[in-house]
């Protein structure tokens, strides 16, 4: 685990998944996919790449953001937590998205088809918890953020169990 850790620093599994996503970008406005979404079960792949690269942006431009704070803010493990079940969900979802067979995610028994689906959420909400949070430590000089933070904490805390619970140690 401590490996994975030390690539996480660099960003390796963002990193790995935006090559993914130029690589397979091209021809993909024609292929579609069934995923059952709030709005459609139907999309296209290249939807699929765009909301996968927009994450992977928002997760750049958020720890931009942290590297603005103050020293002692941006030393939180918290944001080095949320990062690592973030880095840990990419690596996953690189893994789903080589090994899943496009033709088949029309089958609703697809293995393939709600993992991606709960990956993509799982960094979604990753990515709203460490936005709440920078917003929280942003505030707490001008109000008592502490009740936000620990909602977020334990938030994170749950997510972090169930990626570890995933990963063998």
């Amino acid at each position: 685990m401590f490996a994975f850790f030390e690539t996480r620093r660099r960003n390796k599994p963002v990193k790995e998944l935006q090559k993914w996503i130029r690589e397979h970008s091209n021809g993909a406005g024609k292929r579609f996919i069934f995923l059952h979404t709030e709005l459609r079960f139907c999309f296209r792949v290249k939807d699929l790449l765009r909301t996968l690269e927009d994450m992977t942006l928002q997760y750049e431009k958020l720890q931009k953001q942290r590297r603005s704070l103050a020293k002692q803010l941006r030393q939180d493990p918290l944001f080095d937590r949320m990062e690592d079940v973030f880095c840990i969900c990419c690596t996953e979802l690189i893994q789903t998205l080589e090994m899943c067979i496009w033709e088949r995610m029309r089958d609703a028994a697809y293995p393939p088809r709600d993992s991606l689906q709960a990956l993509i959420a799982r960094n979604k909400a990753v990515m709203h918890n460490y936005g709440d949070y920078l917003f929280a430590l942003t505030q707490a000089t001008f109000r008592d953020t502490t009740q936000d933070r620990e909602t977020i904490a334990r938030t994170v805390q749950a997510m972090t169990d169930v990626v570890r619970q995933q990963i063998p140690l």
